[in-house]
């Protein structure tokens, strides 16, 4: 969240689903040989982000209650805002808060309303993960120096020493994708964006 806010991250990696067919060679076949030909058009057709649409972040929040005495409010509403919210009442972010004890309420359970961080998308593209670059991903908010040490004792993770953005790229995706490895090398989607609205 803080790389997005600060500018360091513009760029992100989803898998793509179904992954697209290839052949002994690593080559593209049936719908997806043409992916290396000029015509690119199949990108926009397939990709479930389309240039110049808005994404609304999610991440952990609460709600907060006029009186600083009552306990925290957990409850769930979804889109809109609907009468019942109370006045005087506030959201707080756990990104920025300075209290990080629970209870925090899922990113998953965050409905529009609530979001903060609005990102408009700028770009789209597809390629296996291994093709990432230095440049992209810095773009991806990673830091060369440091990385994810996947088999931390801690839920987010110790740093450790990198020597490339990429390798702490690889350490990233490893510790936040399990289920895609960097060593599976899966196509993805890359989508870059730029920050929109921020509250």
């Amino acid at each position: 969240m803080d790389a997005i806010i600060g500018g360091a991250k513009t760029q992100f990696r989803e898998v793509m689903r179904p992954q697209p067919a290839v052949n002994d060679r690593g080559h593209l076949v049936y719908k997806w040989q043409y992916v290396h030909s000029e015509d690119d058009s199949w990108v926009s057709r397939l990709c479930p982000y389309k240039i110049g649409s808005e994404l609304w972040v999610r991440e952990s929040w609460r709600i907060l209650r006029a009186d600083p005495y009552e306990p925290l409010c957990t409850e769930l509403w979804d889109d809109p805002i609907p009468d019942s919210f109370p006045r005087g009442w506030g959201i707080e972010y756990k990104a920025r808060s300075s209290h990080q004890e629970d209870p925090w309420l899922h990113p998953f359970k965050m409905p529009q309303w609530a979001s903060r961080l609005t990102l408009t998308v700028t770009d789209v593209m597809a390629e296996p993960l291994q093709d990432i670059y230095e440049n992209d991903a810095r773009r991806e908010g990673c830091m060369r120096g440091y990385t994810y040490d996947t088999g931390a004792m801690t839920p987010w993770g110790t740093f450790v020493e990198s020597t490339t953005y990429v390798d702490a790229f690889r350490e990233y995706w490893d510790f936040r994708r399990p289920a895609n490895p960097w060593n599976e090398n899966p196509w993805v989607w890359v989508i870059s964006f730029n920050v929109t609205r921020l509250v």
